[in-house]
């Protein structure tokens, strides 16, 4: 029956160049018991194309014509549809040149923020045309997309700014699109070490443990021994603006204590320039910087966390020196974030300079081990082993490179008389 429909109904239909409008389709007459006739509003012969004036059915079953008048109509009315066809392609193939063209522009030129144009233009809903233009525009900075910053981009960042500084992430962010410092600090809490205008002091060495050693900056970590490291980085000698406290630092501690370094008046800066360039200098410019900083004893995440920052002009003495570092343990000692959170302070290292040996000796040799000690057992029977420590039982230790080289000095020296 399907193939007896399509010879009498489908095929003349489809060879038909010019199909009839169905709107203006009017009736279908029954003329005989065999044949159908289609006829329009103004009572003429519908010509099914190429001199075919009737659709004849060689069969008497009325019920047979309807179908076959019904699937005449079903055709009728997809011609449109067939003559659409041609634009469709046209405009798919378009299309596809556009997809093409962008496909082109990316593979040639090497532009980082590639998803971020992309991704604004599709929320815009834009066309693959406009895609090109504005990655063309961005390649050549006339257009600049402002995306959220992932967190590789902000830690990126963050280093650039520790590294480089401030100059260094405005030169990235120009030429890398990362986050401004703006951007960096609405985005992320970055810890800073507040520097030290004389000796590090108690409130000072408390409050940077807090600030580096608090809950967001450290969290979920393990209790561990530590080790307090310092030692000494070479400055450029001037001297600097702090914000914070309104004063100047750059000055050696050693001898700025007897200075009025707050902002105050002219006179006040007067009297700090006097000391470092007048004819009599009572101070000078801090060639090093003491840092101390606090490293873990575990596996993972041992990285040396500072607490202090102190400018030297190396005139310090291991007396002097002693002070200031008994309250730095002091401070880890009774801070929340510090040994309460963290753990105990187990030594204290430093290199093999003179002065900061004078005050290892003095800090960590101060008493001998208690026999109440739980180490006192099984150290007490150990021939030649020194058990003085400090206090809380703090050791000391050094880097093996310094104890060779004291020691290759000393031998020297007796070579020498």
């Amino acid at each position: 029956m399907y193939a007896i429909l399509h010879n009498l109904v489908v095929t003349p239909v489809l060879k038909s160049r010019h199909p009839p409008d169905i709107s203006k389709l009017k009736t279908v007459q029954k003329m005989t018991p065999g044949t159908v006739l289609m006829t329009n509003s103004a009572g003429n012969k519908w010509q099914g194309g190429r001199g075919r004036k009737v659709i004849s059915l060689q069969r008497s079953d009325q019920r047979f014509e309807f179908l076959v008048t019904k699937c005449a109509l079903l055709c009728l009315k997809s011609f449109p549809k067939v003559e659409s066809l041609g634009s469709k392609n046209r405009a798919i193939s378009r299309k596809s040149s556009d997809w093409e063209r962008l496909a082109r522009h990316i593979s040639v030129f090497d532009y980082k923020n590639v998803a971020a144009v992309l991704s604004v233009a599709m929320r815009n809903g834009s066309s693959p045309s406009a895609m090109v233009m504005k990655l063309s525009n961005a390649i050549h900075g006339i257009y600049t997309p402002h995306p959220t910053p992932s967190q590789f981009d902000i830690d990126l960042a963050y280093l650039t700014q520790s590294i480089g500084g401030p100059r260094l992430l405005f030169a990235m962010n120009r030429s890398f699109n990362l986050p401004s410092y703006r951007s960096l600090m609405r985005r992320q809490t970055i810890p800073v070490l507040v520097p030290s205008l004389f000796s590090p002091s108690f409130l000072e060495v408390n409050a940077n443990v807090e600030h580096f050693f608090c809950d967001h900056q450290q969290p979920n970590t393990s209790t561990c021994g530590h080790s307090l490291l310092v030692d000494g980085v070479a400055l450029e000698e001037k001297c600097r603006y702090l914000r914070s406290s309104d004063s100047i630092v750059g000055v050696c501690r050693e001898h700025g204590s007897a200075l009025d370094l707050r902002v105050r008046s002219q006179e006040s800066l007067a009297d700090a320039e006097d000391a470092l360039h007048g004819e009599n200098p009572r101070a000078h410019y801090a060639s090093e910087a003491t840092v101390a900083a606090v490293a873990p004893f575990r596996n993972s995440s041992y990285s040396a966390i500072p607490v202090a920052l102190s400018g030297s002009c190396k005139a310090e003495t291991g007396e002097g020196m002693a002070l200031w570092l008994r309250e730095l343990i002091r401070a880890w000692r009774e801070n929340e974030d510090g040994e309460k959170r963290h753990g105990p302070l187990w030594s204290v290292a430093t290199d093999g300079e003179s002065t900061m040996r004078s005050c290892r000796f003095q800090v960590c040799m101060s008493q001998e081990l208690a026999p109440l000690s739980p180490l006192y057992p099984m150290l007490r029977y150990l021939p030649g082993l020194n058990l003085f420590t400090g206090l809380n039982n703090v050791t000391m230790t050094c880097d093996p490179k310094h104890i060779f080289k004291s020691t290759y000095e000393l031998y020297i020296l007796k070579l020498k008389g």
